[in-house]
């Protein structure tokens, strides 16, 4: 309950009554009503509460906090207190259409992070940790967006056995429909892999060429045109060049399947050759299978196999890595 009002005036008080949607304003002269009507529907393609109408009822005499009977005055009503009034109502009313609208919006965004930890003491002695996290809009129904970032970082007997990260930028335009243009950007570093850094960016298309009535299962296919440029780590003494511009295309084969329980599993392979050389190329394949905690928790098994026929000066062309995560869903 809010009064408003300076002191030795008539105070105009506010309630909001246990039904949703409905506000009660009086004074000791009169009583207005002010309700709500929302509706579920859709409104500019995404669903949630619509405020199709509002009423003001207005009625004398009414009881006070004490039970007492106060003298009807809505004849009596003086121009001043009527515009007072007309006011608070109008102020309440925003308050109103926005609380409503508010009770059943839809998150435009939703978040990802995620946290593992693999070690060992004794005769061997190792830590990994990785972690990382992601924001993207939760309605994609027109556009999906996306921002990503991963850190990996491990020692073992002082050594350090891995040591790289990357951050990921990409738009889809119409990811639900069959034919989906998009654009990306990443950045990333392996100093195990001998790169200090690495830029690629690149637009394509995804053919989504199989999907279950359900969605529960999909299946795609997508080629983009990529420029790559590599910074590597040479050793002292190397000869080699120690950056490489290349162009490339990228072609990505993903599967992904939800099963009732929660449960997922998801498989992407990247093949990536130079487009003056397919001998040149670079091979990714991904498979997790991720389990349902609680709610918004989840824990995930990942492997990861990198394969670059022409390496880094000095790196060995193949890589695995295997990862226990658990993800929170924000």
């Amino acid at each position: 309950r809010v009064l408003l009002g300076p002191p030795g005036k008539l105070p105009l008080s506010f309630s909001s009554m246990k039904s949703p949607g409905r506000i009660r304003v009086w004074n000791e002269h009169y009583a207005v009503k002010l309700s709500a009507i929302k509706q579920t529907g859709k409104s500019g393609g995404t669903h949630g509460p619509i405020l199709t109408s509002m009423k003001l009822a207005a009625s004398g005499p009414v009881r006070d906090f004490a039970g007492a009977d106060q003298p009807s005055a809505l004849d009596r009503m003086t121009t001043p207190k009527l515009q007072r009034s007309a006011m608070a109502i109008a102020f309440f009313s925003c308050l109103l259409a926005a609380s409503v609208h508010a009770q059943d919006a839809p998150d435009l965004w939703r978040a990802q992070l995620e946290l593992g930890f693999n070690g060992s003491s004794g005769n061997s002695s190792f830590g990994i940790l990785r972690t990382g996290g992601a924001l993207s809009r939760a309605q994609t129904d027109i556009y999906e967006f996306e921002v990503s970032a991963l850190v990996r970082y491990g020692k073992s007997e002082d050594r350090i056995i891995a040591d790289d990260m990357r951050s990921t930028i990409k738009f889809d335009w119409k990811p639900a429909s069959d034919f989906s243009p998009f654009i990306f950007v990443t950045a990333s570093r392996d100093q195990i892999r001998k790169i200090d850094s690495r830029v690629s960016g690149g637009a394509g298309a995804k053919w989504t060429f199989g999907r279950s009535e359900d969605e529960a299962s999909k299946a795609s296919f997508s080629l983009a045109a990529t420029l790559d440029r590599e910074d590597f780590a040479l050793d002292a003494g190397a000869t080699e060049e120690e950056i490489s511009i290349t162009a490339r295309w990228s072609t990505r084969l993903k599967l992904d399947h939800t099963f009732a329980s929660g449960a997922k599993i998801g498989h992407v392979t990247f093949w990536q050759p130079k487009i003056d050389s397919f001998s040149d190329y670079i091979v990714e394949m991904t498979t997790s299978l991720s389990t349902r905690l609680l709610s918004n928790l989840s824990l995930a098994v990942e492997h990861e196999f990198i394969h670059d026929e022409i390496p880094a000066p000095g790196a060995k062309p193949n890589d695995q890595k295997f990862s226990v995560v658990l993800r929170v869903s924000l």
